[in-house]
């Protein structure tokens, strides 16, 4: 028999699939440390795809349901469930989370679903075509109540939720994201030849994510130009998507197209990322940047936008690093200046973000919170 002890329940995560995103990366972050600590662990996908199935542990059960959309996954999960029995299941994404409460009542399940919010809702809504917007919303309002608990990764993102929804604050939890592994340091070591990189002539800025216009790019290469005319610098841009041929075309319009790289999707982006000189996040808006974290974990100094939600809470108000405003390419290109000028002491940072935002921590408050 079991106990009630959150070591000896059945873990189940639920993903579309293993494609490269924060969040899936952050799910299988959890996945590894929950497997870690002997807790049987399901990584449940609708689809067996993607980047990221080196990083999964041995001990953690994939489970494919074979769904082309997490849509068509409703049948696969319900007898998943049924069958598999799990404590708890932990969904990340909304149309995930509303899969799987569907789920959950249609099979008359005693599973608890945690849904999982990794992103700021109402900017998020922002960024979806106008008729799509009040059915997330509305889907939202509806089966988020259904939820045995819901956790954002950040305080302002809980904030955010709360207003958008109309959910009491009281019933969202706040943990953070898993983003420092000891995998994340062993993967920095690992030999890259990127030639800015490996033979150093110029200070190399470094921004990671998705090509989309959440990330906001576009600013960055206004900063980097502003910048790159008065000293010798380089920017890499990791990530894929949508906005690549407008980036490009913004870096040939005002001529800094060769000293920028765009190499799409990297498996390892912390070989890259551990050996840069400077992280910038421009985003419009997050949930809570892991991509910050990581950087900060490296001893990276870093300049963020101050968009809602995370950079201000991981950066302690501007203490680990330079906040500015969203959108503002000549604030972003001073404090880049700033930042290669004064070239600030980082350990302090890295110290508190290896210990407030590793996998152990965060793993062990979602223990906590199941138990």
């Amino acid at each position: 028999m079991k106990n009630d002890s959150s070591e000896n329940k059945k873990i189940s995560l639920f993903i579309p699939s293993l494609r490269g995103g924060g969040a899936e990366r952050m799910m299988v972050n959890l996945a590894n440390e929950f497997s870690r600590r002997g807790i049987a662990t399901d990584l449940v996908l609708a689809q067996k795809e993607g980047e990221y199935f080196s990083e999964v542990k041995e001990g953690v059960n994939i489970v494919d349901l074979r769904s082309s959309r997490v849509l068509f996954s409703l049948f696969p999960l319900f007898f998943y469930l049924r069958k598999a029995r799990p404590d708890v299941l932990i969904a990340s994404m909304e149309h995930v989370a509303i899969i799987s409460i569907l789920a959950k009542f249609l099979s008359f399940s005693k599973t608890k679903i945690i849904v999982r919010v990794a992103n700021t809702l109402s900017f998020s809504l922002q960024g979806t075509k106008w008729y799509k917007r009040p059915i997330r919303k509305y889907g939202a309002f509806v089966f988020y109540r259904l939820a045995n608990q819901i956790v954002t990764n950040s305080e302002g993102s809980a904030q955010n939720l709360s207003k958008t929804l109309s959910i009491k604050r009281e019933r969202i939890k706040v943990i953070h994201n898993p983003a420092v592994t000891e995998r994340m340091f062993e993967s920095a070591k690992e030999a890259m030849g990127h030639p800015w990189l490996k033979d150093k002539e110029e200070p190399v800025i470094i921004s990671a994510g998705r090509m989309h216009k959440q990330k906001d790019f576009e600013t960055l290469i206004k900063a980097f130009a502003s910048r790159r005319r008065k000293e010798p610098l380089k920017l890499i841009i990791l990530g894929e998507g949508e906005e690549r041929p407008k980036l490009q075309a913004l870096a040939e319009e005002l001529g800094v197209l060769k000293s920028i790289n765009m190499p799409g999707f990297m498996e390892n982006p912390y070989a890259y990322i551990s050996r840069a000189d400077l992280f910038v996040l421009p985003s419009r808006w997050e949930g809570l940047p892991s991509a910050l974290i990581e950087a900060m974990a490296f001893g990276l100094p870093v300049v963020s936008t101050d968009c809602p939600s995370g950079p201000r809470e991981i950066l302690k108000d501007g203490k680990y690093g330079e906040l500015v405003p969203v959108g503002d390419h000549k604030a972003m290109a001073d404090a880049i200046a700033k930042v290669l000028r004064e070239r600030p002491d980082t350990k302090e940072a890295g110290e508190y973000v290896k210990k407030n935002f590793s996998a152990q921590t965060i793993a062990g408050q979602y223990l906590e919170l199941i138990r």
